[in-house]
């Protein structure tokens, strides 16, 4: 189950959107009501979506952790979550991947700047740059169970954050 934070990137989601089908099961795509289209992508490929002003409210600039922390109330907290921001691919994994409790995990991250010819095989992904720090998380990909011990009761994210940075690593 994933969580997908996409406003005004509905170019990007209709890549990654049906790309990541592999990895997860049930999606709910987080936007704001001014973003058409990405609620039309968003439900030409059979993800929910959820629609707030969220993302704008206490003068916020854009507080991204509000908008997902009242999604995750919407679509249930439990099991598996994924986290991912509109433009994360997710890599096909070439050998049984088991999470366990107790860890929080995210893929070292690669960066494609013209992503206009679509997302190409993976086999060539490697062409793509890396960020200066190898071991920074990617984007915004978060996956860990609902039922950690470690997980203090919701929410889960500060809910005051006026910006979209910092929340995920304080997460």
């Amino acid at each position: 189950r994933s969580v997908t934070v996409c406003v005004d990137y509905s170019d990007i989601l209709e890549l990654t959107l049906p790309y990541n089908k592999h990895f997860i099961s049930e999606t709910i795509v987080v936007t704001a009501e001014h973003d058409t289209r990405t609620i039309e992508v968003a439900q030409q490929h059979g993800a929910q979506c959820h629609v707030t002003d969220a993302f704008y409210r206490r003068n916020a600039a854009f507080n991204k952790f509000y908008a997902i922390e009242e999604a995750l109330d919407v679509f249930g907290r439990h099991g598996w979550i994924l986290l991912v921001d509109a433009d994360i691919a997710i890599p096909a994994l070439h050998h049984p991947f088991i999470p366990q409790m107790g860890y929080i995990y995210t893929p070292h991250r690669r960066v494609m700047e013209d992503y206009t010819g679509g997302i190409p095989e993976e086999r060539k992904w490697r062409q793509f740059k890396r960020p200066r720090v190898n071991e920074e998380f990617s984007g915004y990909f978060q996956l860990f169970n609902s039922a950690d011990p470690v997980l203090v009761r919701a929410p889960w994210h500060s809910v005051i954050w006026g910006i979209a940075g910092g929340n995920d690593m304080k997460f």
